[in-house]
């Protein structure tokens, strides 16, 4: 019996399912595979330094076998990830800084009060979703180092995932916090909708001296959507370093609770 193959497609992913249904991404084409546009994202820098890098690993291969010198606990990093990610995700959540040192995120006041100047009413937004994009990326920017600082002190094959995950690391890591920062865009588009309709109906309240709208109608269930953004973008920036803690705990299964 045959075992069918799944392939990665740049479009199968929560986040990208959640705008859909948001109506923020209404790109209809046909699922690109992962593989297809990696080569499209690479230049000829990142070939040249693909290429240096295969053949650094050749001559890794090449030579005698290094054992490690580095015992895992695979509990430990099991442990250290799912810490990493329930603090962040309390930070979205909840504002609670996920480390020491780290600043505190408060989520935006849900009401908005007159008069209300459109071209920086949406400041506040963009500065919570910037603020916990970079926190993401500065948390786990840490972890995955620590981890690529094990695989170095692994066998061959650690050590050639550690490089290979830099390099990817170095290659793309510009790419995807681009691609992630147009939330902002999406969310400043459907709250200058939002906010527009919410000035007229205020102004029509004034003409007709009927009670004004207030915002709770419509932003709290934007910041809500705000916060469900933020956690499936914490999900794809997890994912290299869940791949990284899989390959140290290969064949070490993870303890029962």
């Amino acid at each position: 019996m045959t075992r069918a193959t799944s392939r990665a497609s740049l479009h199968d992913t929560p986040l990208l399912h959640f705008l859909g249904q948001q109506g923020f991404v209404l790109d209809t084409r046909e699922p690109v595979e992962v593989g297809q546009k990696l080569s499209d994202w690479l230049d000829f820098r990142h070939a040249i330094a693909l290429q240096g890098l295969l053949d650094q690993t050749e001559l890794m291969n090449q030579a005698p076998a290094q054992a490690a010198s580095i015992r895992i606990n695979a509990q430990v990093l099991h442990e250290r990830f799912d810490d990493v990610r329930h603090a962040l995700e309390r930070s979205i959540t909840q504002g609670v800084p996920p480390a020491l040192g780290l600043a505190r995120i408060e989520t935006p006041a849900p009401e908005l009060l007159l008069p209300v100047d459109p071209k920086t009413a949406f400041e506040p937004f963009r500065r919570y979703l910037g603020a916990h994009q970079r926190q993401m990326d500065s948390v786990i920017a840490k972890l995955r180092a620590q981890l690529r600082s094990m695989l170095g002190k692994g066998d061959t094959q650690w050590q050639q995932l550690g490089m290979l995950d830099a390099a990817m690391d170095a290659m793309l890591g510009d790419r995807q916090t681009r691609l992630l920062s147009r939330l902002n865009t999406h969310f400043e588009k459907r709250f200058n909708q939002l906010l527009k309709k919410h000035i007229k109906a205020s102004q029509e309240a004034h003409e007709n001296d009927t009670e004004q709208p207030d915002t709770h109608s419509w932003l709290p269930a934007l910041c809500q959507a705000m916060q469900i953004a933020l956690l499936h973008e914490l999900g794809i920036r997890l994912q290299p370093v869940q791949g990284l803690i899989d390959a140290l705990t290969h064949n070490k299964k993870k303890p029962t609770p």
